[in-house]
């Protein structure tokens, strides 16, 4: 199984002390130089990375089709597009993204997509945690992340949380 990482699923699940899920899952998690200078910046926020900088399982990776990452670039942002050119060229199983652009693009690419909130849902199955309200509660207080009423309401219902 390969699977490749935008930014946000990371970055908020680190947030929120839940970043073992995506090992406990996935296993192995490849991303691309983008992405990791992306999570490097919270640093300059004062935010002690060294969990993330030493998971060993969290491996960065080159992208080699440039053209790819210049061409997507002209609807989402470097993380994003470096994440979509890495997990095509790496024929990914999976590719882990949230923004709403990136994955309009990764699923027109032919690529299997899933975000922080399925994640929350498939730990609730599996019983890795209680409840995905408080979690995705956490992420909009702790993380900022914005979750739409719909898909929050969504949620709740496929965690049978509603």
């Amino acid at each position: 199984m390969v699977i490749v990482s935008d930014t946000s699923p990371i970055s908020n699940l680190f947030l929120i002390n839940k970043l073992g899920l995506l090992h406990k899952f996935y296993g192995r998690i490849i991303i691309p130089n983008a992405v990791m200078t992306e999570l490097l910046v919270l640093k300059e926020q004062g935010i002690d990375l060294s969990e993330i900088e030493n998971a060993h399982w969290i491996e960065v990776a080159i992208v080699s089709n440039t053209e790819a990452v210049r061409r997507y670039l002209a609807e989402v942002d470097l993380g994003e597009a470096e994440a979509i050119a890495l997990a095509k060229e790496l024929h990914a199983t999976r590719l882990l993204m949230d923004e709403e652009r990136g994955r309009d693009l990764a699923v027109r690419e032919g690529l299997h997509i899933i975000g922080i909130i399925g994640i929350l849902i498939q730990a609730k199955h599996s019983r890795e945690i209680s409840s995905v309200k408080q979690l995705m509660d956490e992420l909009i207080q702790k993380a900022r992340f914005f979750i739409d009423v719909n898909l929050y309401n969504h949620a709740l219902e496929l965690a049978n949380e509603k």
